[in-house]
């Protein structure tokens, strides 16, 4: 591409536009890059987009912006200015049939338990708590490594219910996903908060968190404005069906609509997008190692059940956990306790997430059965009467997270390799590098991706530095 009359510039294709995508886009776009952003839906945002429905605006689950990176805090800040809300966070979960908060407090917790359930409990947890650091014991899986930090009454009673109806089977994920999103207890840390009232040296449970007047969908529409104001564009309703290779590189991309991008020199293609789209469309078959490692990194997929009720408000808490298996969803938020600004005063809109595997028998199940189901398990739990629902509506996000089982890091190695052999190829974020992180991880994870291409370090080490997106760790 040519710009500038005969100056030429770097070309940089961005397969998706959500967060990640956007953010790699518009650093790139910074640095003079010629950058062009292709997105099949015909919104940017992808998992944190807020759509229009009436006098609503909704987002796609909940989202609360709290990180420990402070310089995507101090970007999101700067991007938004005077339309970004602090709010104290409040959410609960319902055990026993009441509803306590979350985090949960051990003293709660021991209210809503039988008398002979809080006493096996809590002796389960100080003999592990105390023994804990006697043992050097390995830990091959999620639920050994609960069970060793907190006891197999705990595991059996609160943890393995909730990971299960999110996750799957708690013995066949990764230590991983607890190392990233549970607190370990220690005796030491116990001892300082309680008594000597300090606080912890790590933050586990954000007391209050920041949030768009309008919906999160604002901070990555703010991204793809900056990328226009740049001369990059954004291209929606547009994806790519063919990606051609040529002496190691990314030599050509062709979409959907006939036209095509030729990348030469020092140009790039940052990839966003599920990882078995890309391999599918590429002119070079994967080997059976690469196609096979591609195949068994899964994905967790949501349904999305919006009820809208003709009531000011339904709860104080911006969501619910649901660990019981007899109610189909796991997690209910209001988006009206996340700014008061995104629904009318006299009515709400809760959310019901229900999370099952891509094309099973949930995901397949018949949009008023769902329904149904969803209304009978709010009226048990106290939260609605039918007479007061005005409609309803559903969304699928069939890529909604990565499930990090205890294969994925080798699979995932397998897949990254295969992609490494093209030196102007990255395929990064919670579909191109199966991370799962928030909105504020996703930017990080395409700023330290644009920031390696523009350093023009090589290829070779971009393995070493993607190891960054391995660091995220889970804020309650």
């Amino acid at each position: 591409m040519k710009a500038n009359g005969n100056i030429s510039k770097n070309m940089a294709i961005v397969l998706g536009a959500g967060a990640t995508g956007l953010a790699a886009a518009w650093r790139l776009a910074q640095k003079g890059f010629d950058v062009k952003v292709v997105e099949k839906e015909d919104y940017v945002g992808g998992q944190a987009f807020t759509l229009k429905h009436g006098d609503f605006l909704l987002d796609l689950g909940p989202h609360k912006l709290y990180s420990t990176i402070d310089y995507i805090m101090e970007i999101i800040h700067g991007l938004l200015k005077d339309d970004l809300l602090e709010q104290e966070k409040r959410s609960k979960i319902l055990i026993n049939g009441k509803y306590i908060n979350f985090p949960i407090d051990p003293k709660e917790m021991v209210t809503v338990l039988k008398p002979w359930q809080a006493t096996r409990c809590i002796v389960n947890f100080l003999y592990t708590l105390v023994t804990s650091g006697c043992k050097s014991k390995e830990v091959h899986n999620y639920e050994e490594w609960v069970i060793n930090h907190f006891g197999r009454v705990m595991y059996e009673m609160f943890v393995r219910p909730t990971t299960e109806k999110i996750w799957g089977e708690c013995r066949t994920l990764g230590v991983e996903l607890a190392e990233t999103r549970i607190r370990v207890p220690d005796i030491k840390e116990i001892f300082k908060e309680i008594v000597l009232r300090k606080k912890p040296e790590r933050i586990f449970n954000a007391k209050t968190f920041i949030y768009p007047k309008y919906g999160v969908g604002m901070i990555t529409d703010k991204m793809r404005e900056k990328i226009i104001e740049l001369g990059g564009t954004v291209s929606c309703g547009l994806h790519p069906v063919r990606v051609e290779t040529d002496n190691g590189k990314i030599s050509r991309i062709k979409y959907s609509d006939g036209s095509f991008d030729n990348l030469e020199g020092n140009d790039v293609l940052v990839s966003t997008i599920p990882k078995a789209d890309l391999i599918n469309i590429m002119d070079s078959s994967p080997d059976d190692n690469t196609a096979n490692a591609v195949e068994s990194l899964k994905e967790r997929s949501i349904i999305l059940m919006y009820i809208v009720i003709n009531k000011p408000s339904i709860t104080e808490d911006n969501w619910i956990f649901f660990p019981e298996p007899k109610i189909i969803f796991n997690r209910l938020f209001e988006q009206k306790n996340f700014s008061t600004f995104t629904c009318p005063g006299d009515r709400t809109v809760i959310c019901m997430e229900i999370t099952c595997h891509f094309d099973d028998p949930v995901w397949r199940a018949s949009a008023d059965d769902l329904y149904i189901k969803t209304v009978k398990n709010l009226q048990s739990a106290g939260l609605i009467k039918p007479e007061d629902i005005i409609e309803n509506f559903q969304l699928k996000l069939p890529h909604a997270y990565p499930i990090l089982d205890i294969y994925y890091k080798g699979n995932l190695k397998t897949v990254m390799e295969y992609f490494d052999k093209y030196e102007n190829l990255y395929s990064i974020g919670r579909q191109g590098g199966s991370i799962y992180g928030g909105v504020p991880d996703c930017m990080d994870m395409g700023f330290i991706t644009a920031d390696f291409i523009i350093s023009k370090k090589h290829h070779s080490h971009w393995k070493a530095e993607r190891e960054k997106f391995n660091g995220y760790f889970v804020v309650d």
